[in-house]
């Protein structure tokens, strides 16, 4: 799926870049449509010049008759700059331009006219997933000029079958110059944009790489250190995120550098965790001073099998006790234990051998008789105490007694 809408990122700036070529001309060799007035198509309104900028592309300053602007607090820029370098295919049958991925696996078509219903335009997009792509993409690359009527038909069916793309503030022509969103720019080939105010200079790089964790995931089967070494990629971490909570270095983790960083989780934080799943977020810092976090997803498989009672809750009255399926021949309360890994240490406040007894396999209890014929009437908990290596877990067994 990511890769799914990184392709159609790109290809919507690739149709930014391309189209201030073929909104207003057809483009020598590439189709024919219907008659439309350059007036009849799309164009941008509500914006606001950002005079004076500049614009650089990985170190390379981009010459431009208009500078950019501003539309719903985001920034546009003229790219017709640099559309030689793309690769793709861009047909155009007006009034729909339509683009072809370089590899051919994903098509885009724009639905330019003024009178549809969207005031940003229609845009459509289709992948070799789709179960009529290969017939869309014969279409518009075997198009026949003498065959434009049943061309139309079948290309305005296969677009009410198409998916829709949401654009939030969609590419547009300002004095016969295309403009596209930098963040589309940015997400599309992976690029940072930075701006300084001081110099009016848009700069936009490849983005350095982010942050990795080794591992970005891990299981653990008991309580214990949890070791990841991190490839910071000159970014600077900062530490570490539970929830709302910053970890104590030290305390709850270490972090040691060298040739890469290595960062524990201890042993004895980890054994305060209490649920079984937990996302913890890696707080680094780029050379912009801006904040990158990165996931970590630990599941601690043993509290998913913690140790069962038998029996959460009984009701104890002598007579009918003595007929129940948890009672023994000897009228002792007999408790089975499902301990998953666990070992049971004790009931909490009960002497062993005088008021409980534990089988050799250590997976049964009996309360004694005695023990249950003073117990007064009203409600008591026992604690089931139980232990996984450092780890303690209690569970407990409510008698009402009455």
């Amino acid at each position: 799926m990511k890769n799914r809408i990184l392709k159609v990122l790109s290809l919507v700036m690739i149709f930014a870049l391309v189209l201030s070529q073929v909104a207003y001309a057809k483009p020598e060799g590439v189709g024919r449509g219907r008659e439309h007035a350059p007036g009849q198509l799309k164009k941008m309104e509500g914006y606001m010049n950002f005079a004076e900028s500049k614009i650089r592309v990985r170190n390379m300053w981009i010459e431009s008759e208009q500078p950019p602007v501003l539309k719903q607090n985001r920034t546009l820029i003229p790219v017709r700059a640099i559309t030689e370098a793309l690769g793709c295919e861009v047909l155009w049958f007006n009034p729909y331009a339509v683009i072809i991925s370089p590899d051919e696996d994903m098509v885009i078509i724009f639905d330019l006219e003024t009178d549809i219903d969207s005031d940003d335009g229609k845009t459509y997009m289709f992948d070799d997933e789709d179960e009529d792509f290969d017939d869309l993409l014969a279409l518009v690359k075997e198009f026949d000029p003498d065959e434009a009527d049943d061309f139309y038909e079948d290309l305005e069916a296969m677009m009410s079958d198409g998916q829709l793309v949401a654009i939030d503030v969609s590419p547009g022509l300002i004095n016969n110059r295309t403009y596209v969103p930098i963040r589309f720019i940015a997400e599309a080939f992976g690029l940072r944009v930075s701006y300084n105010e001081d110099t009016k200079e848009i700069d936009i790089d490849d983005e350095t790489d982010i942050p990795e964790l080794d591992p970005d995931k891990e299981e653990i089967q008991k309580p214990e250190d949890v070791v990841l070494v991190v490839t910071l990629n000159d970014h600077a971490f900062k530490g570490i995120m539970l929830g709302d909570d910053m970890l104590v270095e030290d305390v709850d983790y270490t972090s040691t550098t060298g040739s890469s960083l290595t960062v524990t989780l201890l042993k004895d934080f980890i054994e305060e965790l209490d649920s079984e799943e937990h996302v913890f977020e890696f707080v680094f810092e780029n050379q912009e001073d801006e904040e990158v976090t990165i996931e970590f997803e630990l599941t601690l498989e043993y509290l998913d099998q913690l140790p069962k009672l038998s029996q959460e809750r009984i009701r104890f009255n002598e007579r009918a006790f003595e007929d129940s399926d948890y009672a023994d021949a000897y009228g002792n309360l007999v408790v089975e234990l499902e301990l998953n890994s666990w070992e049971f240490k004790n009931i909490s406040s009960l002497d062993e051998d005088e008021e409980y007894e534990t089988s050799n396999d250590g997976d049964e209890v009996s309360i004694t008789e005695n023990y249950l014929n003073d117990l007064d009437e009203g409600d008591y908990e026992l604690q089931f105490v139980f232990e996984l290596d450092d780890l303690m877990y209690v569970n407990y067994l409510e008698i009402e007694v009455n």
